[in-house]
């Protein structure tokens, strides 16, 4: 018997190419399961599928929603200033449909599994 389950999972952009390498990670396969977040969802590197309710699509490396800021930060008691160049959270907005991930850089998707083999 095959159990349909939607879950909710975050992708962690910090994570380098190389880094990733070192823990065996190579392009191809969807990413292993990496940690946890603090409200319980899992956490995925890079890599997921195209279509995220068909296991079967294609492995792409998955794209967050946000964006750099064009223009100059405000300054003076409001900001910083100085251009938007990725040093302060704030410098990024999300944009919805940019890339693959939601908000909080994470994305639903539907996988099969079986209660013998234990994935929840």
């Amino acid at each position: 018997m095959e159990w349909r389950r939607q879950v909710y999972v975050y992708a962690d952009y910090r994570l380098s190419w190389l880094r990733l390498k070192r823990l065996g990670l190579k392009p191809g396969p969807h990413s292993p399961q990496i940690g946890w977040s603090a409200d319980g969802f899992p956490v995925y590197a890079l890599l997921g599928y195209s279509e995220p309710k068909k296991a079967e699509s294609a492995i792409v490396e998955l794209k967050s929603s946000f964006r750099l800021k064009d223009g100059n930060r405000p300054a003076g008691d409001a900001g910083p200033g100085g251009k938007y160049d990725g040093t302060f959270v704030q410098d990024y907005e999300f944009v919805n449909g940019v890339g693959d991930l939601d908000e909080c850089n994470g994305r639903r998707f539907s996988f099969d599994t079986s209660p013998a083999i234990g994935h929840w």
